[in-house]
């Protein structure tokens, strides 16, 4: 009479050994992504200081306007962020290669969580990029006021957005 009862129970059983299991190996993968993403904190870094010494050389005179220089290495500055973005997006994939084995369910969740977590170091990147940026903002300016006095001849051929 009691046998539905024990088969439902083993039924319960075996879905949570299966859930525990998938538990483990999804915490077990995440360690090791983020180990993987870890390497990429110096390349961060990195990247940081080009911006800044890309920022700082527009403050010296050159052949343009310094807000046009600074936005021109800032474009830069995102064009090789998209390109870190998808060569780390390929490195971490091959790097963690083995995890797609498992199944092909858990392949594209892995694949999922990669492409995250790529895209969360991206948007860090490219906030702090930005924040650089804008504290930079009042030395460009002045930089580009003084430029434009250097060159009263040239300011027409790159007037300002308010001159237009």
């Amino acid at each position: 009479m009691f046998k539905w009862f024990q088969q439902r129970k083993q039924d319960q059983a075996k879905l949570t050994r299966a859930y525990d299991v998938g538990q483990r190996i999804v915490q077990q993968f995440e360690g090791e992504l983020e180990a993987q993403i870890d390497r990429y904190e110096l390349v961060f870094d990195e990247f940081i200081v080009m911006l800044q010494t890309e920022l700082n050389r527009c403050l010296l005179p050159g052949k343009v306007p310094t807000l046009i220089d600074a936005n021109i290495r800032f474009h830069v500055f995102l064009e090789n962020i998209d390109k870190l973005h998808d060569k780390m997006v390929e490195d971490l994939t091959s790097a963690l290669s083995s995890w797609f084995e498992i199944d092909n369910d858990f392949s594209e969740e892995f694949d999922r969580v990669i492409r995250l977590k790529a895209q969360d170091f991206r948007k860090g990147l490219v906030e702090t990029g930005l924040e650089r940026f804008t504290e930079m903002q009042y030395a460009l300016q002045i930089a580009d006021d003084e430029w434009r006095a250097e060159n009263p001849d040239l300011p027409a051929r790159y007037p300002r957005k308010t001159e237009r």
